[in-house]
């Protein structure tokens, strides 16, 4: 649920959860679950039995996409230090049910491929737990009904705290304009900030 342009509420369901042991190599079946929340009530769903004690960063652990890649994201990993491990994943919901159980500190996307019903939910639920989501640089996203502001044009990260803001989009911003720079890329854009999206906020 979006409210004046911010997610306040969401549900995420899992019909298949696992619980993983802390270094996610064992697991075993559970119940599904339904994980809901939002501004003002917190977030439920999530028992102590699926979160880990993850230390506080750095080094970063961070969910990418398992299948979909671009050519900012081996230096942004690189940079935001040596021992930032990755955890290879697919499905947006489950990105942020991952940040939630405190297995990831944050989920990177640095291209275009999601849409605002893959994000709204997740959003809800993690600024509800003190995280942000924004853009590749950092930037708000508006939930609107119009259709040309459907796609999340401009990337996805999301981050369990929001004290990690600085720490995370300092690197993705010097990446972005150094590969601009360069002319890195297909189309080698000043990506994403020539992008006409009319559901970001251009203020930081």
């Amino acid at each position: 649920v979006a409210y004046r342009g911010r997610p306040i509420a969401g549900v995420i369901g899992q019909p298949f959860p696992e619980i993983l042991s802390d270094d996610d190599t064992t697991a075993a079946t559970a119940a599904p679950r339904i994980v809901w929340g939002g501004s003002g009530v917190g977030v439920h769903g999530i028992n102590e039995a699926q979160q880990t004690s993850l230390p506080k960063p750095p080094p970063f652990r961070a969910a990418i996409n398992r299948n979909l890649r671009d050519p900012r994201q081996e230096p942004v990993m690189e940079r935001l230090g040596p021992a930032t491990e990755e955890v290879k994943i697919s499905a947006t919901g489950y990105h942020f049910l991952k940040i939630l159980e405190r297995r990831v500190h944050v989920q990177i996307m640095l291209r275009r491929a999601s849409k605002k019903w893959d994000s709204c939910a997740g959003e809800a639920l993690l600024t509800a737990a003190g995280g942000f989501v924004g853009d590749s640089v950092g930037r708000r996203y508006v939930y609107s009904a119009r259709p040309d502001c459907i796609q999340n044009l401009c990337g996805l990260v999301s981050m369990g705290s929001a004290e990690w803001y600085d720490d995370v989009f300092s690197v993705t911003r010097q990446v972005a304009e150094e590969q601009a720079e360069e002319g890195v890329g297909p189309l080698k854009e000043y990506w994403p900030y020539d992008v006409e999206d009319p559901s970001v906020e251009q203020q930081f």
